[in-house]
């Protein structure tokens, strides 16, 4: 009876050292097993969207890093990150382990920090942040370490404005390309030229009539950088484009000149326009693309892909002509037509209404004759052409009415 009452007052003894040592616990960090491929920062020096985050990026396994100017601010809610990109209480969050005193921000200076993991879904979410101390403004360089959930800052330079950055492409805004600058439709980077960009759109005039305007990276439309009109002549935001080269203008809010402008085009100027965009002569390009038909066969070529156009008629709509030269040859596959670039399952075919020569080659000579429209995707594909007869060789005219299905046929020599 007598141990048992020792161990008691042992016991008892070492309950306080026990409570002590769980008031002076570390918060003790887990660490992840997990690989990471993306990681995206958050706050004053990135974004505060986590739908439309600043990605870091990846340097080695589970490592990743930017380069970014840091000023400090009264506020100092300078950066925190996030692993995936969505709403604010579906992604998980690093954060500092803690935080000065009264504050929601941890004071860094360079060197090496741990972090933690949290999020609304687990019920831990901690909405806190790193900042710098006041005097410290700089560009930093941010290293961050998923895996091992640790920090680093390294101050680079004394230099507080941000460097020009590259442009891999530049992207559309506007009735043409969508209004969204965040997640704004890119532009096609010239594989010759730098600094020149293409799209083909669709054109359609309207009384509002802001065809497009661009922007030099995504963001939010205060945070980025646009190229529009240098003057406007319709609805006091609009310049009205032909085919040609016009001067562009960049500004921005964050610059303070911002000019919410657009280019449109004529009434009644409707169709397919190819806009060429080069960023450092600041120079738009405006092309009307020429509706045509393409030619196949012996008279054209074979590639479907890279077909040769036929003539737009200048005063009838729907009227295409070519003039060729035709040589009778015993396979005869002299010429049929498509109306689309593209491969060879995915255009549409102009070809004979009946064929009488290999069971594949309609035999023509000069008159009108009806043609039959057929394609792989409408399950109804012929693969027929137009030929000539024997000892008739010479340079022809086609003309094509696609409206009312006529081939005409003449020959000039």
């Amino acid at each position: 009876m007598k141990k048992v009452i020792n161990k008691l007052i042992f016991i008892f003894l070492l309950l306080p050292l026990l409570t002590g040592c769980e008031k002076d616990k570390e918060i003790v960090v887990v660490e992840p097993v997990e690989n990471y491929t993306q990681l995206y920062g958050l706050g004053t020096i990135f974004s505060w969207d986590s739908n439309a985050p600043t990605e870091l990026k990846l340097t080695e396994p589970n490592t990743f890093t930017i380069d970014k100017v840091i000023k400090y601010s009264e506020e100092n809610k300078q950066f925190k990150f996030i692993l995936e990109k969505g709403d604010w209480d579906k992604v998980r969050y690093l954060v500092p382990t803690s935080t000065d005193d009264g504050t929601a921000v941890k004071v860094i200076t360079p060197g090496e920090y741990d972090m933690l993991i949290c999020s609304e879904m687990t019920g831990d979410l901690r909405d806190h942040f790193w900042g710098i101390p006041e005097g410290s403004d700089g560009t930093y360089r941010i290293t961050v370490n998923v895996k091992k959930l640790k920090l680093t800052l390294e101050k680079i330079s004394d230099e507080t404005e941000e460097p020009e950055p590259e442009i891999k492409t530049i992207y559309g805004l506007g009735s043409a390309f969508g209004w969204d600058s965040g997640s704004a439709t890119g532009l096609v980077p010239d594989p010759l030229y730098a600094n020149v960009y293409k799209a083909e759109v669709n054109l359609v005039y309207s009384e509002e009539n802001k065809q497009f305007k661009f922007i030099l990276e995504k963001g939010d439309w205060d945070k980025v950088n646009y190229l529009v009109p240098e003057s406007v002549d319709y609805n006091g935001n609009v310049k009205i484009v032909t085919p040609g080269e016009y001067p562009m203008f960049k500004c921005s809010e964050m610059e303070g000149n911002l000019r919410d402008h657009f280019w449109g085009i004529p009434e009644g100027a409707d169709g397919k326009y190819i806009l060429t965009v080069n960023t450092e002569t600041m120079i738009l390009k405006v092309e009307k693309v020429v509706k045509t038909i393409y030619g196949l066969g012996t008279a054209f070529g074979w590639d479907s892909g890279n077909p040769t156009g036929l003539i737009p008629s200048p005063d009838e709509e729907d009227i295409y002509t070519a003039e060729v030269d035709l040589n009778y040859s015993d396979e005869n596959k002299q010429f049929k037509f498509c109306l689309e670039k593209g491969d060879w399952d995915k255009v549409n075919y102009l070809v004979p209404e009946s064929v009488d020569y290999n069971e594949n080659v309609k035999i023509v000579t000069p008159g009108e004759y009806p043609m039959f429209k057929c394609s792989e995707m409408e399950g109804n594909l012929r693969d027929h052409f137009w030929g000539i007869p024997e000892g008739s060789d010479g340079k022809y005219k086609l003309t094509v009415n696609t409206k009312t299905l006529k081939l005409k046929v003449e020959k000039i020599n």
